[in-house]
């Protein structure tokens, strides 16, 4: 009996700690052409790539300012998307997309519109879209070194990373890659896909 205890608790050791690691390939973009550091949290830190902030830039904006250049779009062929799709950050830096002047974000179950937020930028040859269907927002499965997730904020004590969808009606999502999901706001509402369900985009920076 001792033993069969001891069995169960090195078993339930063991999936806590992997349900605590987080990949390391991922890339911190500046804020404002200022390198954040990452985020302390329950005594971890997590820390990615720091990028240079004409390589990779969180800057705020507003419906009142122009759109900076290289500003992240999210665009994919074969959607009845007519809208031109931004990533952004609302209050909070939770990641959403940007439409016609209007940040939209979601968390614990609404849509929230932020007319003040921040643009992500990076050159057009340093990053891509990619689907796919691995937790690597957990696990880290991109080891290769020559492309990285691109670290939108800390939440419920995990990184979130920018992700898409093009959602069941053809209309395209820039949200939050958390938990194997991409959230995003829509209708009022929180919504998601999963990653397994072939659906989710993952931005990745591609640069040296």
């Amino acid at each position: 009996m001792a033993k069969h205890i001891l069995m169960m608790g090195l078993l339930i050791a063991t999936v806590l700690v992997s349900v605590q690691v987080q990949s390391h390939d991922f890339v911190q973009c500046s804020e404002n052409g200022r390198h954040d550091s990452g985020r302390q949290d329950s005594g971890r830190h997590e820390s990615g790539l720091d990028k240079k902030a004409q390589e990779c830039n969180w800057s705020d904006s507003d419906s009142t300012k122009k759109m900076p250049q290289f500003t992240v779009k999210f665009d994919h062929d074969n959607t009845l998307n007519t809208e031109v799709v931004y990533v952004c950050r609302g209050l909070g830096h939770v990641l959403g997309r940007l439409v016609n002047g209007i940040c939209y974000t979601s968390w614990y179950g609404r849509e929230f519109a932020n007319k003040r937020y921040q643009v992500l930028t990076i050159a057009s040859q340093n990053y891509h879209w990619e689907v796919t269907t691995d937790r690597i927002d957990l696990y880290g499965e991109t080891e290769k070194g020559d492309k990285y997730l691109v670290k939108g904020s800390y939440e419920s004590g995990f990184n979130t990373y920018v992700c898409g969808v093009v959602d069941g009606h053809g209309v395209l999502r820039a949200g939050k890659l958390l938990n194997g999901y991409c959230w995003y706001g829509a209708g009022g509402r929180e919504r998601s896909y999963p990653l397994a369900s072939g659906r989710v985009h993952v931005l990745f920076y591609t640069g040296s």
